[in-house]
């Protein structure tokens, strides 16, 4: 299978994975309501984004020491399982210790479901150590798989529990954990071939790992607080209810659907591109990039006209103020993936900090504007923080990828003709 035809492959996994997500949100929206829908995302854009933090952008440096180090996957794999145990222990004290002391934030959970739903984020975590080797050795069917268990498990618990009429949010919550689990032990499964707990740990790995993850860490963590700031800060400053955290976050829902092919297509260019001559390189990073901003654009427009009547038929009308921040954040879906595409091609090149460089302005921007526009605006306040935050990644994106590669933005806009033939090409053949 060559490597086009494994990225359309993901890709459909990807789409599939997301047409599952987007039905378990439906079910829960619908049987949680705009408060409990609140909740519930806010505790997992915590988990997501501390996971993100504690996680030191490993699984990234874990693709790069394999791809451009040629370091045996035996050595990588077995280090990164004992190193995900350390960083799991603590992940989940931590964010037990969170949603025990800020109760008023989080809303009161049984200590029971706290700890669960931290262990989760620690399993959470872990997969996202392990899952990108699966990406290095471009393993396109068992990504897929991986990628699907989470929304199947979310989606068949959840409906189960919606049947017998038991899905509130703790309940929706101890779902979440079982779909986190689920994933980490599938990815444990395809590595354990290669998995020797008897093998010393390789402390020297360890430190060369550390020290590129630590610059991979700063990017993954800034582009974590990229996607979750927004939806923490709205909590904080609309502390009254979680009802303008339900709504918001049906909108940055809705929207992700539109980003689905660039984000599942992304880590496949990273592997790629890591081993590729600069002037091949290039002209890989503009088509992807002129693919990825065409197909973001026509999906964004069709989200600014279907709004509404979208948001009415997946999750009810009671959750319609959500559209006031889906036009601001539709058009911010092309300029994240702009930058996405520029951060693959820094990551591939060992330039990880300049990445996390423009990421850290990103988020700055991200809470100003938040902070100012949330009072008297607010979801649509929120919503234009991630606009403002999203066209300052993508225009310093490009002009950091300018001045390192001579990458010419213009080149980087629409799909041309040369693109659609090459693609309808890649789709019939064979493999």
């Amino acid at each position: 299978m060559n490597f086009l035809s494994k990225s359309i492959l993901t890709t459909g996994g990807h789409i599939v994975a997301a047409a599952l997500t987007m039905l378990a949100g439906i079910l829960f929206a619908r049987t949680l309501g705009p408060a409990g829908m609140g909740q519930y995302s806010l505790i997992l854009s915590t988990v997501t984004m501390a996971a993100g933090v504690i996680g030191l952008g490993l699984g990234s440096a874990n693709v790069f020491f394999l791809n451009s180090r040629n370091t045996p996957i035996k050595d990588i794999v077995s280090n990164a399982i004992k190193t995900t145990m350390v960083l799991g222990l603590v992940l989940a004290g931590g964010l037990t210790w969170a949603f025990m002391e800020y109760k008023d934030y989080f809303g009161r959970l049984p200590p029971v479901i706290a700890v669960a739903v931290a262990f989760g984020g620690a399993a959470y975590m872990a997969r996202f150590i392990l899952g990108p080797i699966l990406v290095a050795q471009l393993m396109a069917r068992r990504m897929v798989v991986v990628n699907l268990i989470r929304p199947l498990v979310l989606l068949l618990a959840g409906g189960l529990f919606a049947v017998i009429g038991l899905l509130n949010p703790h309940n929706t919550l101890l779902v979440l954990v079982a779909a986190l689990v689920g994933t980490l032990c599938l990815v444990v499964h395809y590595h354990w071939q290669h998995i020797d707990l008897r093998k010393r740990f390789n402390w020297g790995l360890f430190r060369e790992l550390g020290s590129y993850a630590l610059k991979l860490s700063a990017a993954s963590t800034m582009f974590a607080l990229t996607r979750e700031v927004s939806v923490l800060l709205l909590r904080g400053m609309r502390s009254e209810d979680f009802e303008a955290v339900g709504f918001y976050t049906r909108a940055v829902s809705i929207c992700l659907l539109a980003s689905i092919v660039p984000h599942a297509i992304a880590p496949w260019l990273y592997a790629k591109w890591a081993g590729t001559p600069l002037d091949q390189r290039n002209r890989q990073v503009e088509m992807a990039a002129r693919v990825n901003v065409t197909y973001t654009l026509l999906a964004a427009a069709g989200l600014l006209l279907l709004g509404r009547p979208l948001i009415r038929l997946l999750y009810g009308a009671e959750f319609l103020p959500a559209y006031s921040a889906l036009v601001l954040l539709a058009p911010a879906i092309s300029l994240m993936t702009l930058f996405v595409v520029c951060q693959q091609l820094l990551a591939s090149d060992g330039r990880a900090a300049a990445a996390a460089y423009v990421l850290t302005g990103t988020v700055i921007i991200m809470i100003a504007v938040t902070y100012l526009a949330v009072p008297g605006m607010g979801i649509q306040g929120a919503a234009l923080g991630v606009l403002t935050g999203n066209a300052f990644a993508a225009l310093a994106g490009m002009g950091v990828c300018w001045k390192l590669y001579r990458l010419n933005p213009l080149n980087c806009l629409f799909m041309r003709r040369q693109d659609i033939r090459y693609v309808r090409k890649a789709l019939i053949r064979k493999t």
